[in-house]
């Protein structure tokens, strides 16, 4: 009779501690979801990125391309740094598409070409970026697309919002400090990785991994 006790006991025993780590993996798995979620939201919703599309890799594209993306950051550079907020920035660039594709259009012309180019602004879903020293995880971002031509060659992509790439190549000195006014403490660790710090980089995997599923 007490060997059958004994034995209810442990059974009972091997229940409950098997359902205290059941419910702990799953409050693990829910919270690490929810802050990725979070994050990745606040993220995606607080810059635009700038996407320009090459009409071929033939050489003479892949330069008209870069004519293009320092026109575009050149006309836009003052105003795109008034703007307040990502809202702004936003209606900025959308009433802005147009004559963005004309300036792109006469740029080209100057060059000796003729490609039909097309500026819009949508969601656009991204690989991981590195920018200097801010990466941005992978998944969908407002983005002005700018596309030439055919749009077959490889790409240059940027932010627009804040104005990380107004400077063009210099993105690799902008200062993230900029990251700051419009995102999270926590958003911010993510972005901008420290070499010597692995606790980013794996909240960093951590948003990447959501991305990759939610998307």
């Amino acid at each position: 009779m007490m060997r059958k006790f004994v034995c209810y006991i442990k059974k009972d025993i091997k229940i409950i501690a098997v359902s205290a780590l059941c419910g702990l993996l799953l409050t693990t798995v829910l919270a690490v979801r929810a802050y990725a979620k979070r994050v990745s939201g606040d993220i995606s919703g607080a810059v635009i990125r700038f996407h320009v599309l090459a009409n071929s890799d033939e050489d003479f594209d892949q330069s008209l391309k870069l004519d293009v993306r320092d026109g575009i950051l050149e006309y836009l550079s003052e105003d795109m740094q008034k703007c307040e907020s990502r809202d702004d920035a936003e209606k900025y660039l959308s009433a802005k598409t147009a004559e963005i594709a004309k300036l792109a259009e006469k740029i080209i012309e100057a060059e000796g070409y003729s490609y039909d180019v097309k500026a819009e602004l949508s969601d656009e879903h991204y690989p991981v970026r590195y920018y200097g020293s801010a990466v941005f995880p992978e998944g969908d971002y407002l983005s002005l697309r700018v596309t030439i031509g055919e749009g077959e060659g490889h790409n240059w992509w940027c932010v627009m919002y804040p104005p990380l790439c107004l400077n063009g190549e210099g993105i690799a000195c902008a200062d993230t400090d900029m990251l700051k006014d419009v995102l999270t403490d926590e958003s911010y660790e993510v972005v901008v990785l420290s070499a010597d710090n692995a606790v980013p980089e794996m909240k960093f995997k951590i948003v990447e991994w959501w991305n990759s599923v939610a998307g």
